[in-house]
């Protein structure tokens, strides 16, 4: 698989995807771009009207403590939003998107 992780806009991820052959996707946001938790949190706004709007969304982060910290407890309070966290290789399992 090709995961392009959003972090620039100029890419090139679907020419090198279609090129080897490989399924490609791309992030919409990186959740940890900006550490602050109101920006950590504003890119989770970003990802859940995505999902709601496509079906699907893609977000990226690093491991950093913050982070780690911050989609714990978010994902404890996506199933009453009607929201389902899955891995990202269920993008390329035919299941979503």
């Amino acid at each position: 698989i090709y995961l392009e992780d959003a972090s620039t806009a100029l890419t090139v991820s679907e020419t090198v995807a279609a090129e080897t052959k490989l399924p490609e996707r791309r992030a919409q946001v990186v959740i940890d771009s900006d550490t602050t938790p109101q920006s950590i949190a504003a890119a989770f706004e970003l990802l859940e009207g995505e999902a709601k709007a496509n079906g699907f969304a893609i977000g990226t982060g690093s491991g950093l403590e913050v982070t780690v910290d911050a989609v714990k407890q978010w994902a404890e309070q996506l199933q009453e939003r009607g929201i389902l966290l899955v891995p990202v290789s269920a993008m390329f399992k035919g299941r979503l998107g």
